[in-house]
């Protein structure tokens, strides 16, 4: 099991796939009370043209875009596309529902650790993710699973208990996941430090394009979100 202070030496190497991390949450029956309510409270949106994967933020940049922010401007590059991109800008601020989860950013805090774009994603009973390099590490918190939610690198099958402790993910690797059980997977997600280390020199040798700037990074993702529209013909 992972300390958190290893993690930082981990986000470098990248020498991994899954590892469970040494902070456990007790109160896990609240955060699911709090989760259910919130996904009630607050409509998501669908997420990477999948009508089974849906998402809501925790944190933002636009002031004006509070809840999808962090969900809507950055991509994702799948296995068949080797030129990757990405809108390079921070989503630190918390909205209210973040702040909901601030004993989760002052517990990383603690050791040095910066929590960004933070967002509960929900893979509904089903879904099935292409392979893909998110290119960033990630930490998950299962609030929701079943037995049948895995996450798959190449011939190694991960499955992330919703016991209360967090798990930390490597998305430099190519991977997928899916939830073939009856109930949906409920997850919250934050990228570790993303961006302080995330520049072209970082991403040499795993594929990732160039850089884009904030409006090459806006009109990619129009261009992609035109090919998700259903034909209206």
């Amino acid at each position: 099991m992972l300390d958190l202070t290893e993690i930082k030496s981990f986000y470098q190497t990248r020498n991994f796939d899954v590892l469970k991390i040494n902070y456990h949450i007790e109160n896990m029956d609240t955060i699911r009370d709090m989760v259910t309510t919130i996904l009630q409270s607050y409509p998501t949106v669908l997420k990477d043209g999948y009508k089974t994967y849906e998402a809501l933020g925790l944190q933002y940049n636009d002031d004006q875009n509070q809840l999808y922010d962090a969900v809507q401007q950055t991509a994702f590059i799948n296995d068949k596309d080797n030129k990757g991109y990405r809108i390079p800008q921070h989503y630190r601020e918390k909205n209210d529902i973040g702040k909901m989860f601030q004993f989760v950013y002052d517990k990383f805090s603690e050791v040095g650790i910066s929590l960004e774009r933070g967002r509960i994603l929900k893979a509904v009973s089903g879904h099935r993710h292409n392979n893909h390099f998110d290119y960033d590490i990630r930490i998950h918190l299962p609030v929701f699973t079943n037995s049948e939610c895995k996450m798959v690198y190449g011939d190694n099958t991960y499955h992330m208990d919703a016991d209360g402790y967090l798990y930390l993910i490597n998305g430099f690797r190519l991977h997928h996941f899916y939830n073939a059980g009856e109930t949906d997977r409920v997850h919250l997600v934050w990228l570790v430090e993303p961006n302080e280390l995330r520049t072209v020199e970082h991403h040499k040798g795993t594929g990732i394009g160039d850089l884009l700037t904030v409006e090459e990074g806006r009109e990619r993702l129009a261009q992609y979100a035109r090919t998700q529209r259903p034909n209206e013909n």
